[in-house]
């Protein structure tokens, strides 16, 4: 909470460059600061928005780190610890927020009161400086005017709805900073855990002897071929191999029951063979492909069908 003065300074700098009471003027005015600090400090906290306000200063870190992201661990039932586990960071429960409102139920309408009654006093016979003023002090209280015409919304519900969506986005975007996967890896979760798919870029299964460069899936540009690399061809065996188009369920979970089970020569095999399956694990694929599209329909239909 030590940063909301910044951060909703900031916030209203875009509509108000040509106010009668400016930012800066507002700012450099120490018993503002202090009404700003005093309003923020007895504001009731326990309808949510602290924690949202919390996240948000998460989301706008430009280069996060894992102790920025222990910090707000505890808001998802997590320990701070748990900063460092990409499995953990990566299932985050955002369903959470559901429950941060920032519905009236503390003291808002007093503190309202108060600030308007501060700024009547701080600048007699100036219409515009108090109506500045009470803006700027408002800010201590609705932290998430991100827009003038966000700031005191009749259906505050709607505004926050909103907030949340961003904030889920932006917290995402700072985890994937902090532990990066793989390029093109997210359709792959969760049937395959994020600390999976990072370990498996490091695994090498061989050194390519052909091309590297021709946009395929079999080596990185450096020839290693590895347990990434198995993953990527067998999904996309399995999308042309079953005329499957999109992101399909069967195909991760077919990649992710058979990458272990191919070495380095199958691989390239598959490869310059157009995608066939080497004759030793073809029965044996073809059985993993058919009980993932079992799994999935069991999941979906509670039953089966024949192939």
């Amino acid at each position: 909470m030590k940063r909301y003065l910044t951060i909703s300074f900031a916030l209203v700098l875009v509509g108000c460059g040509g106010s009668a009471l400016s930012v800066y003027e507002f700012a450099s005015d120490q018993q503002n600061v202090d009404k700003y600090k005093e309003l923020e400090y007895i504001l009731k906290k326990e309808h949510g928005c602290d924690k949202l306000s919390q996240l948000y200063d998460f989301t706008q870190l430009e280069t996060p780190t894992v102790k920025d992201l222990s910090e707000i661990m505890p808001i998802f039932g997590l320990t701070a610890n748990d900063a460092s586990k990409a499995d953990k960071v990566y299932n985050i429960n955002f369903s959470v927020l559901n429950q941060y409102n920032c519905d009236d139920v503390g003291n808002t309408k007093q503190l309202v009161n108060d600030l308007v009654q501060y700024c009547n006093n701080k600048y007699p016979n100036a219409p515009d400086k108090q109506h500045n003023c009470e803006y700027y002090l408002k800010q201590s209280i609705f932290v998430f005017s991100k827009q003038d015409e966000y700031a005191f919304a009749d259906d505050k519900r709607q505004v926050i709805q909103q907030v949340k969506s961003e904030l889920e986005q932006g917290i995402m975007n700072n985890i994937r900073k902090i532990h990066p996967l793989p390029d093109d890896t997210e359709k792959f979760l969760p049937v395959f855990s994020a600390s999976e798919l990072i370990k498996t870029r490091k695994e090498i299964l061989g050194k390519y002897d052909g091309d590297c460069s021709s946009g395929g899936w079999l080596c990185e540009e450096d020839k290693t071929v590895t347990r990434l690399n198995a993953i990527r061809i067998l999904y996309s065996v399995c999308k042309h191999s079953f005329r499957y188009l999109g992101e399909q369920p069967e195909c991760v979970c077919y990649a992710h029951e058979t990458y272990k089970k191919v070495n380095y020569q199958n691989l390239i095999y598959i490869d310059e063979k157009g995608g066939k399956l080497p004759q030793s694990k073809k029965t044996e694929f073809d059985q993993i492909f058919k009980k993932c599209k079992q799994k999935l329909e069991k999941q979906r239909y509670g039953e089966t069908s024949d192939y």
